[in-house]
């Protein structure tokens, strides 16, 4: 029996979160994009793997790229994936998250896949799972996988 979509994510999200190897395997945006190519086997993973060894090499492509929104806007694009509302996010929809720096100004953008009540997010540290109704600041960006 085919598992169903709510099993495949907890599964990917499980094995995410035992993935200590944050920059080689599981950044953020890769972390969108592994998710992407598990539900639509069209999706184009291999162009994405091996791109990024760390935080200097993954600002260059973003910034090469015109920015984090709009690098994935344009992937997203390009397989087939269409943008729509944050509020009519769906289990497995995928999205972009800002929020402000700590202490220094301006934000972070992080990717991040649609659970059943929260948004989770791959960060360095671990996953970590935001609450929809409880979040302050919702995604910016999402898109139907």
């Amino acid at each position: 029996m085919t598992p169903d979509r709510a099993d495949r994510l907890a599964l990917y999200l499980d094995e995410a979160e035992a993935d200590a190897r944050f920059w080689e395997r599981s950044h953020c945006l890769l972390f969108l994009a592994r998710w992407a190519a598990l539900e639509r086997p069209a999706f184009d993973l291999a162009r994405y793997l091996g791109r990024c060894a760390g935080p200097v090499s993954a600002a260059r492509i973003l910034k090469a790229e015109g920015g984090v929104d709009a690098f994935v806007s344009h992937e997203a694009a390009r397989n087939g994936l269409s943008p729509i509302e944050p509020a009519a996010a769906a289990l497995g929809d995928i999205g972009l998250i800002r929020v402000p720096r700590g202490k220094k100004p301006g934000h972070l953008t992080f990717g991040c896949i649609r659970t059943g009540q929260s948004w989770a997010v791959r960060a360095a540290d671990g996953l970590v799972r935001l609450h929809v109704e409880r979040i302050r600041v919702q995604p910016h960006l999402v898109w139907k996988v």
